[in-house]
């Protein structure tokens, strides 16, 4: 009988920056990430590795935040996911207290993907609606 040992160390490097721009009426929002491994073994490739990049931009009337958003995700060379993957989002944020704030977000994803969600006709190339909603709570 042979034996077969395989010892491999995942290295995950993640790095990011963004920036913000906050006048007390106009927000604007932005970030760019890189995430990288090294190459599975066998199989050559990274299982994950992407860059990824979002811009927001909002303006504040009284307690009321409305703001939209655009993402990019790049998976580039890596075994899981599809190469791109792009969003637009509208969101509405209010601050009901100093310490309190309920958030909707209505997010727009390309439906063709079929890493980002689970649906019967991945390359319908129809586009899916995420709603989501949440509080922030700062003690």
């Amino acid at each position: 009988s042979q034996t077969f040992t395989l010892n491999f160390t995942n290295e995950d490097t993640f790095l990011s920056a963004g920036l913000q721009y906050d006048d007390g009426k106009v927000i604007v929002l932005s970030e760019i990430a890189k995430r990288s491994e090294h190459d599975a073994p066998v199989l050559g490739e990274p299982l994950s590795a992407s860059t990824s990049s979002y811009v927001a931009a909002g303006y504040r009337i009284g307690s009321f935040t409305p703001m939209v958003r655009y993402s990019h995700m790049n998976y580039g060379r890596s075994l899981t996911a599809a190469p791109v993957q792009n969003s637009e989002g509208l969101i509405l944020r209010y601050d009901a207290l100093r310490n309190v704030a309920f958030k909707a977000q209505i997010d727009r994803y390309d439906a063709s993907n079929p890493t980002a969600f689970t649906v019967t006709q991945a390359t319908t190339g129809k586009k899916i609606n995420v709603l989501s909603v949440g509080a922030d709570f700062v003690f």
